[in-house]
């Protein structure tokens, strides 16, 4: 594949800061990292990561970033199914979008949803709110901005502490992107405002987050919009 020859190693380097306790494994934590280059590659200063590790790659977008005075913040919503079974298919709960019986007191789906939330509160990470989705068996957590690097973090962890409550007790979370032909599907959407590292000099970054520079970089996201209607195709 590009990018990979056919010797060499990487080393993981632990990111000390990124440790989140798991509280769905007690004496247990998580923790991110980069890869690295073990040995000195052309053109690269050993230490400064490799292309292929995805922390590196988001680094150095937000290093690019702040050569033009703009720094982001990125808030994740994660969307999930509770299953029961996953062949058949059985949902936890056939509810609809934010409707009281898909959370009623005492059954395992409202346990599961809390002892998610608590979770998520307990190993750090900013818990804005969480609730029923349009979906059958659908949920979803909202959690609070970060900037990218630690927002990818979070998401991993986020979604990490989501499967294993979840597993936890006896049941699937499922993250596809279209589960059933005829409703809503799953997603992560991912709210990124720009603002200038100082605020004295506007940053040229900043019209990224208004309508036309969404408008103008539209090309780049249409195959995002596009998924379901091949996954309708597929199917």
């Amino acid at each position: 594949a590009a990018g990979f020859g056919p010797v060499g190693e990487y080393l993981f380097v632990v990111d000390l800061s990124s440790m989140r306790l798991c509280s769905y494994a007690p004496g247990h934590v998580s923790i991110m990292g980069w890869f690295q280059d073990k040995v000195p590659a052309p053109g690269r200063i050993l230490g400064t990561g490799v292309p292929m590790c995805p922390q590196s790659a988001l680094n150095r977008i937000v290093n690019t970033a702040k050569s033009y005075n703009a720094a982001f913040l990125v808030g994740f919503e994660t969307e999930f199914i509770l299953l029961k079974s996953t062949n058949p298919i059985k949902v936890i709960n056939p509810h609809r979008w934010n409707h009281t019986r898909a959370l009623p007191s005492g059954t395992k789906e409202t346990e599961v949803l809390e002892e998610i939330a608590h979770g998520l509160i307990r190993s750090g990470i900013e818990l804005t709110m969480y609730h029923s989705e349009a979906v059958p068996g659908q949920y979803e957590t909202v959690t609070g901005p970060l900037p990218p690097l630690e927002a990818a973090d979070a998401l991993v962890h986020t979604r990490e502490t989501v499967t294993n409550v979840a597993r936890k007790h006896r049941f699937h979370a499922m993250f596809a992107p279209r589960s059933y032909m005829d409703t809503c599907g799953s997603a992560a959407h991912t709210h990124i405002s720009v603002h200038p590292i100082n605020s004295e000099h506007p940053s040229k970054l900043q019209n990224l987050s208004q309508s036309p520079g969404l408008i103008f970089q539209r090309p780049c996201s249409l195959p995002l919009s596009t998924v379901h209607k091949v996954l309708r195709r597929c199917g």
